[in-house]
């Protein structure tokens, strides 16, 4: 299947910045939310999984960008 999906678990709407911000885990999508930055809706138990999508290495082994 393509495309959005149908009944989704979970909707979040976030400005770029933001979501590289949560990403690389110098902020949360509870901030970047009370920010205006961010909205989400759905089903909370599945939203608190999605950090889980985003495996970061553990400072020793992380590299800066070139």
């Amino acid at each position: 299947m393509h495309g959005p999906a149908q009944r989704p678990d979970v909707t979040v709407t976030i400005d770029a910045d933001a979501f590289l911000e949560i990403a690389e885990g110098r902020s949360t999508l509870a901030e970047a939310v009370d920010a205006g930055r961010a909205t989400a809706s759905g089903d909370t138990r599945v939203l608190r999984l999605l950090k889980k999508l985003f495996r970061r290495p553990s400072p020793q082994t992380r590299q800066p960008a070139r």
